[in-house]
């Protein structure tokens, strides 16, 4: 992603009017975007969908050993997680 497609992402995570969540939980909102070399703006529509669950973080150990995170559901409540 070019840092003007994540500036977009960004500035439309602060808006309030995305819709409504559909049947599977996913939110939708549309932007107009124009991005160096296109000829004209384009319509760009972001999709997001709450993650609630089955979130984990992989790291490695200093002596190389996969580690392997689970975010329990208390951590989950404290911080909305979109994907």
């Amino acid at each position: 992603q070019t840092k003007n497609v994540v500036r977009l992402i960004a500035r439309q995570f602060a808006r309030s009017d995305w819709s409504g969540p559909d049947s599977q939980g996913c939110q939708m909102i549309e932007e107009r975007l124009r991005l160096q070399g296109w000829s004209q703006e384009r319509r760009v529509v972001l999709v997001r969908k709450r993650i609630k669950d089955s979130v984990a973080r992989q790291s490695k150990r200093v002596n190389g050993q996969l580690q392997l995170a689970l975010a329990d559901m208390q951590v989950l409540d404290a911080d909305i997680l979109w994907e």
